[in-house]
C-alpha cells in the first residue's frame, strides 16, 4: 500500500477499460446509486472521456480505452482511479500502456473481474500496489452497504486499508490447514489464467513467493479445476505460499455437477502442495469485497475454524 497519506479532498476518476456501460440494462440506476455512495462520503469524482462509449460490446478501441486509464494517471487532481465493471478484453490494452509512467504517478486503481489482467500487470510492470475489490457500478452501484462506504472511506481518508469481516456472509473456512507469506496476485480466475504462459504472465515477472486470491463467476466445475490445475502445472508453483477462495458465484448451483464443491475441487488439485487454502467469500462478484492490495505483502494462516488474514 502506498504510505503517502491521501489528500482530505479527494477527487476519483471512473473509467472504462472493458466492457460498455450502455449495454447494463440497469446502467442508470446503477450510475445514480454509485454516485450517490461518493457524494455522501464526500467524495469528487469525474468520468473518463470514452466512459459511457460503446464500440460493439466494448467502451471504445484499445487505444481509446488506453488513453483514458493514462490521462487519468496522469492528471494530478485525481488521486484513485475507479474502474466502471469488468467485460472479457482488458487485454487489449497490455501493449497500449506507459507502465513507466505510471510508475512516476502512483495511485490506487481500483477493478475486479476482468480488470484483473490490469491490477497484475499495471502493478508488477510498474511496481505500484493496485486494488482487487471495488468497481463502480456493481460494488458501489449494486452491493454498496456501510461495510463497502466504512472499507473505502478508512482507505481514501486515512490511507489504511482494513480488514473487516462483513458480518452478512458466511465464516471464513478452512480447506487446508497451514500459513503463508507473500505477495498477492490474482482475482478473477479466468481473468488471470489468460495472461500465465504470456509476457505479461504475473507469476514470471514476479519471480519471489507470492499467495493467489482466486474467485469467479458462472463457470463449470469441470471448467475451474482445470485452471486450478493449470496454476498447479506453472513452472513458478513452487513460489505459492497459499491460495484464497473467494465468491464463485452461479458456479456452485448446477444441477450436473452438485455433487461436489468448489472447496473439494481445490483440495483434490492441491492436498499434495503443502499450501494452506482458506475461502474468504468477501472476494470477487456479486458480493460485498475486502479490498486486496495486488502487488502487496500479507501473510494469512488456516486452521480449523481460525482463519486470519493480515496486509504487511
Amino acid at each position: 500500500m502506498q504510505k503517502k497519506k491521501l489528500e482530505e479532498e479527494i477527487k476519483v476518476r471512473i473509467v472504462s477499460p472493458s466492457a460498455n456501460v450502455l449495454d447494463e440494462s440497469e446502467a442508470k440506476e446503477l450510475i445514480e446509486k454509485a454516485e450517490k455512495v461518493l457524494k455522501n462520503n464526500s467524495i469528487l469524482f469525474d468520468y473518463s472521456k470514452h466512459f459511457n462509449g460503446k464500440r460493439s460490446f466494448l467502451s471504445g478501441t484499445a487505444e481509446e480505452r488506453a488513453e483514458d486509464i493514462m490521462e487519468a494517471f496522469k492528471d494530478k487532481k485525481i488521486r484513485a482511479i475507479i474502474s466502471s465493471q469488468g467485460g472479457d478484453n482488458s487485454n487489449d490494452l497490455l501493449d497500449l500502456l506507459d507502465y513507466n509512467l505510471i510508475s512516476h504517478n502512483k495511485k490506487p486503481f481500483f477493478g475486479l473481474s476482468d480488470i484483473t489482467v490490469l491490477l497484475n500487470v499495471i502493478s508488477l510492470k510498474s511496481k505500484i500496489i493496485t486494488y482487487h475489490g471495488l468497481d463502480f457500478l456493481w460494488g458501489l452501484g449494486k452491493n454498496a452497504t456501510e461495510y463497502t462506504e466504512n472499507i473505502l472511506n478508512s482507505f481514501l481518508k486515512k490511507g489504511k486499508l482494513d480488514i473487516i469481516k462483513n458480518p452478512n456472509t458466511n465464516k471464513w473456512r478452512t480447506i487446508i490447514p497451514g500459513q503463508g507469506e507473500g505477495i498477492f496476485l490474482g482475482g478473477c480466475l479466468a481473468s488471470f489464467s489468460l495472461l500465465l504462459g504470456t509476457k505479461y504472465d504475473p507469476l514470471e515477472i514476479l519471480d519471489s513467493p507470492y499467495i493467489l486470491i482466486l474467485e469467479d463467476i458462472g463457470e463449470e466445475k469441470s471448467v475451474i479445476k482445470s485452471k486450478l490445475t493449470q496454476i498447479k502445472q506453472h513452472k513458478k508453483f513452487h513460489l505459492c505460499r497459499g491460495i484464497i477462495l473467494g465468491s464463485f458465484a452461479f458456479c456452485e448451483q448446477k444441477q450436473k455437477e452438485n455433487d461436489v464443491t468448489i472447496e473439494e475441487l481445490a483440495k483434490e488439485v492441491f492436498i499434495d502442495s503443502n499450501i494452506p487454502i482458506a475461502r474468504i467469500e468477501e472476494i470477487g462478484h456479486c458480493v460485498e469485497n475486502i479490498i486486496i492490495p495486488i502487488g502487496g505483502k500479507g501473510k494469512f494462516s488456516c486452521n480449523g475454524n481460525l482463519v486470519s488474514l493480515e496486509f504487511l
